[in-house]
């Protein structure tokens, strides 16, 4: 079973919130045990997200929103990971930027 993250889009009608829309996005590369979803940031027609998992390198993926739908835009990383690194702890994302914290 794959571990989903949902975006739930919220229209806020006076104190009542409406459902709007539910989008589903996973990586295609998820697996179990991936935690994917725990960190993300969101901005306009951006997410970021990244997975988290103690046994292999962390990984954060980006989705792009274009027109009425969302879509995987790729995965971000760079090419000297360790296991210690702790890739994508921190995530924040601003317009066609993205910052990815690594702690260790």
């Amino acid at each position: 079973m794959k571990i989903k993250l949902t975006l739930l889009l919220m229209l806020w009608t006076g104190s009542i919130p409406a459902l709007v829309s539910q989008t589903i996005l996973i990586p295609p590369d998820l697996a179990n045990g991936d935690n994917f979803g725990r960190n993300l940031a969101i901005h306009e027609h951006r997410i970021v997200a990244s997975t988290n998992n103690f046994n292999e390198l962390n990984t954060v993926h980006a989705f792009q929103k274009t027109g009425a739908q969302w879509e995987y835009d790729g995965e971000l990383m760079p090419g000297d990971l360790t296991l210690s690194d702790e890739y994508g702890r921190d995530l924040d994302v601003y317009g066609d930027y993205a910052v990815v914290g690594a702690p260790s």
